[in-house]
């Protein structure tokens, strides 16, 4: 039975891709099969019982699953004490408090595998968020990072020199955001022997994050002190609501908590409100959801591999953690990848080169997608690892307007009029008269204003199409859809009747009705903002025959002001 209109040439390269993997499936299968045996035993030595999914509230003295919990997860990860809690709200929570827990001011931090996440740029206070306060800089604690190769590997031979005098040699193990490859815990267990040959004292702290139960080993069973990582990725199974851990040498791991909770009470207290049995399950089954993430990584890169895309880790490659990324290189194949997903929007570049205007129109018209917009010019920034100022493509920092603007207003309201933080000038300055042209034919400047700092002057997407000139009304239909989607899909199997076609409708008409009080839609009513057909006006009898439920939706998105007219008149004394 076909549920979903693939393409059969795509299902028969699916079939080739899945049979190019199925060696390494099997090898996946197998460390999922080791691991699950480790959880397993670890769930039994220390007696995991109904009784230790018992909540607690108040302070949270002699929890039993919360204590259980912290060894089991020190047995499965071969070490001395682990700390695992709901508390940390992300894996870089987890790494603040290890990193405030094991640091005093006048230390020393190295990250041996250059340049962290920037999500701990603020932790460290390094980049744009050198002065963030509370960092730690603000506490007097010195960071040096050692850059990674032209290949991107660790810079080995360096790190006895690296480590001199540091308090923790900090190692990020996963490739994260980037395209450097990812550690294998055999890549860690050789860096810490070059730190212990150097340093004997410092210590080694791993962020663990994406990396856990892909091997049959962890970096605290090859001489790491400490890993840090997030319940919300691997170890949480896909069923732990939040949270993250802390595992290591006891020592260490009674510190961090001494920064969780407070000096002097550590673990003995925090309780853990019903949270325990969903950590306990998500612990127990993370081997298979890891396994299962893996193949599916897998068979991605496989399948993107025979459609002539660039992927990393390759198909054929070992794999260090569960991040596969696809590199499309060029506008049209990012467009397109878009445009197909129907759920994704495309940022784009224009070339630092290109300054005149007739040459930056000339590079748009190349282009014609409602799913992409264009931005211009280039951004100088402070580069962290280069320690000096350098010029950057706008579409990262875009990417963080566009979260930034989501979080704080919504998706309907345009992503402009924004400061560009952390931006301290422009590959080259446009006027008012420049922006007159570029704007309408869908290039969005950043541009800087006296008194106003740099801020982005334009919200429109690629498209000849009028209807979709503005990039939030795109992206407003992207949420929509998607949303709706994702909450009906109880509907499946349901018996396509009078009943199931009022409760769907009185389902997308209370989150349409949301989204109107919450400024998305236009109109003064819910009647103006939407409507919502499902029934004999939009199905045939075939389809109701066939299995096919067919709802008929329609907004009106709100569109930014673009162009602000104020009429003033001189009122005389005879008026």
């Amino acid at each position: 039975m076909e549920f979903f209109d693939i393409d059969p040439k795509l299902r028969a390269l699916g079939e080739e891709a899945e049979h190019k993997a199925r060696e390494q499936f099997a090898q996946i299968d197998r460390v999922a099969q080791y691991n699950s045996e480790k959880v397993l035993s670890a769930f039994i030595k220390n007696g995991v019982s109904e009784s230790h999914f018992t909540p607690s509230t108040g302070y949270g003295y002699g929890d039993r699953g919360r204590e259980v919990m912290d060894a089991v997860l020190a047995d499965i990860f071969g070490c001395e004490d682990a700390l695992i809690r709901y508390n940390f709200m992300s894996g870089t929570h987890a790494l603040t408090v290890a990193l405030f827990g094991v640091l005093r001011p006048g230390d020393k931090m190295v990250s041996l595998t250059g340049m962290p996440y920037d999500t701990l740029h603020g932790v460290i206070g390094i980049g744009e968020k050198e002065g963030v306060s509370g960092s730690l800089k603000d506490f007097g604690i010195q960071y040096e990072q050692l850059d990674l190769t032209a290949d991107g590997t660790v810079n080995y031979d360096a790190i006895p020199e690296a480590v001199k005098g540091t308090k923790v040699a900090y190692i990020q193990r996963s490739r994260g955001y980037s395209l450097r490859p990812s550690l294998f815990v055999e890549d860690i267990e050789r860096i810490v022997q070059k730190v212990r040959q150097a340093n004997p004292e410092a210590i080694v702290m791993v962020d663990n994050c994406y990396g856990e139960f892909v091997q049959e080993r962890e970096p605290t069973q090859v001489g790491a002190d400490l890993i840090v990582g997030s319940l919300i990725k691997n170890p949480g199974g896909g069923i732990a609501p939040t949270g993250g851990y802390i595992a290591g040498r006891a020592k260490y791991v009674e510190m961090c908590a001494q920064r969780l909770t407070a000096p002097g009470v550590g673990k003995e207290i925090g309780c853990t409100l019903g949270n325990t049995r969903s950590l306990f399950m998500g612990l127990f089954f993370a081997p298979t959801v890891v396994a299962s993430a893996l193949k599916t990584a897998l068979f991605a890169a496989s399948l993107c591999e025979l459609l002539g895309y660039e992927v990393t880790p390759k198909s054929s490659e070992p794999r260090a953690d569960i991040i596969q990324a696809i590199c499309l290189r060029e506008p049209k194949a990012l467009i397109a990848f878009c445009e197909n997903k129907k759920s994704c929007f495309a940022i784009l570049d224009i070339p630092m080169e290109l300054k005149k205007t007739n040459d930056v129109a000339n590079f748009r018209d190349m282009y014609d997608s409602t799913y992409a917009a264009m931005y211009h010019p280039w951004l100088e920034m402070y580069d962290a690892g280069a320690k000096r100022s350098a010029y950057f493509p706008p579409s990262g920092a875009m990417a963080g307007i566009y979260a930034r603007t989501d979080t704080e207003r919504g998706v309907h309201k345009a992503p402009a009029n924004e400061v560009v933080r952390g931006c301290t000038g422009l590959s080259c300055a446009y006027n008012e008269g420049e922006q007159d042209i570029l704007n309408p034919i869908g290039v969005n400047l950043i541009r800087a204003f006296t008194g106003r700092g740099i801020r982005v002057w334009g919200a429109r997407t690629i498209s000849s199409n009028g209807l979709w000139k503005y990039l939030n009304v795109r992206r407003l239909f992207i949420y929509v859809e998607e949303s709706i989607k994702a909450n009906t899909n109880w509907v499946v199997f349901e018996p396509n009747s009078t009943t199931l076609w009022s409760r769907v409708t009185r389902t997308i008409e209370t989150f349409l009705a949301t989204c109107w009080r919450d400024g998305a839609l236009a109109g003064s009513s819910p009647s103006e903002a939407f409507f919502v057909e499902c029934g004999p006006t939009t199905m045939t009898q075939d389809d109701i025959d066939n299995g096919r439920l067919i709802c008929q939706i329609g907004i009106a998105p709100v569109k930014p002001a673009e162009f602000v007219i104020f009429r003033i008149t001189q009122k005389t004394a005879s008026e």
